[in-house]
């Protein structure tokens, strides 16, 4: 799926300090949450390429050795 707001940034960018609108670091957050407690649930605002507005997000996150994986659906408003 293209996310639109990446795509002024190149492959392979550092993105650990990327923003929301609410000026929140949910990637730098998204790694202390799977280093920390392994696994947990993050919520942010993120624009949905679907509607192109801004939304909440709920992210699930399971850490797996060196690996995050996360389950991203936009919440109802």
């Amino acid at each position: 799926m293209p996310r639109p707001w990446l795509a002024s940034r190149p492959s392979g960018e550092d993105l650990i300090d990327l923003k929301d609108p609410d000026d929140k670091a949910f990637v730098k957050e998204r790694v202390e949450i799977a280093l920390k407690q392994g696994s947990g649930w993050q919520n942010c605002k993120i624009l949905n390429p679907t509607t192109k507005h801004i939304e909440p997000r709920t992210v699930d996150l399971e850490r797996v050795d060196s690996l995050l994986f996360a389950c991203r659906v936009y919440a109802k408003p």
